[in-house]
């Protein structure tokens, strides 16, 4: 049996939510240094 009260702790989601912050900030960080290229490509592919 897996321990949901221990898998679900707060202190695990706290952590969880910090580095999913951390990885959101980063993609954007990277998507927005990006954005031109991807933008035109985009629209390239759009019909």
């Amino acid at each position: 049996m897996i321990n949901y009260e221990k898998l679900f702790s707060h202190e695990l989601l706290a952590d969880f939510s910090v580095m999913y912050q951390k990885k959101i900030f980063l993609l954007s960080f990277i998507f927005n240094i990006k954005k031109p290229a991807s933008a035109g490509f985009f629209q390239s592919i759009q019909w």
